[in-house]
């Protein structure tokens, strides 16, 4: 019975980070929109891997920060690697490092918060 429970609860810590990046590979994956759509394109790559780290620290119960941190820039570095191939599409270095902002904030906000004593509080109502 155990070993169900532990199956089920790493499939709900893993699904959401597996899926996260699906999506992001197959936006990525479309050919770059010839409409200007008003935003810049760094808030998109900045809040989608915000959300990449989140999800991975997540999985890993807001520990290793520093693996869930190398798991999200690998994937952030592969993603811009794959875009060189899609029509329309340009890897960036800049595009790169707006990724690698979003997700050293989240880093650095989950060790803010750690230090001030509310991941303990979260801790406790879970």
């Amino acid at each position: 019975m155990k070993t169900k429970i532990r199956k089920t609860e790493y499939f709900f810590k893993w699904f959401p980070v597996v899926f996260w990046m699906f999506l992001i590979f197959y936006f990525s994956s479309l050919p770059a929109p010839k409409i200007p759509t008003g935003i810049p394109d760094f808030i998109p790559h900045f809040i989608e891997y915000v959300i990449l780290s989140y999800l991975v620290l997540r999985a890993v119960d807001f520990e290793k920060e520093s693996l869930s941190g190398f798991m999200s820039i690998i994937y952030a570095a592969s993603d811009e690697f794959h875009q060189i191939f899609v029509p329309g599409r340009v890897a960036g270095i800049k595009d790169l490092g707006v990724d690698v902002l979003g997700i050293l904030s989240v880093i650095f906000l989950i060790r803010f918060l750690r230090t001030k004593g509310f991941m303990k509080k979260l801790d406790e109502l879970n």
